[in-house]
């Protein structure tokens, strides 16, 4: 491989539709994944639960399928970053 050359696959789960305007995870050359747009819907993208207990679980889950995808697994060097505009 050409050292100025970056590998990159898109993660998706099998099962959920293709997204539209992002990708849901990334690999990159050295096996660096990259996870985005994860939020507290199925892979049908439908909301299963107003509360946000739920949906946090429910996105926890979508990260660990897409994280997947590349073979990747929590805790190894993982970094998250979770946004809420939930008051309390």
């Amino acid at each position: 491989m050409n050292p100025m050359t970056t590998e990159v696959q898109i993660l998706k789960p099998a099962a959920w539709p293709r997204p539209s305007g992002y990708s849901n995870g990334i690999a990159a050359t050295g096996r660096q994944i990259f996870v985005a747009g994860q939020v507290g819907w199925d892979a049908q993208c439908k909301f299963n639960s107003a509360r946000l207990a739920d949906q946090v679980k429910q996105a926890l889950q979508n990260i660990c399928a897409v994280l997947g995808g590349g073979a990747g697994r929590p805790g190894a060097h993982c970094a998250p970053d979770v946004v809420s505009d939930e008051p309390g």
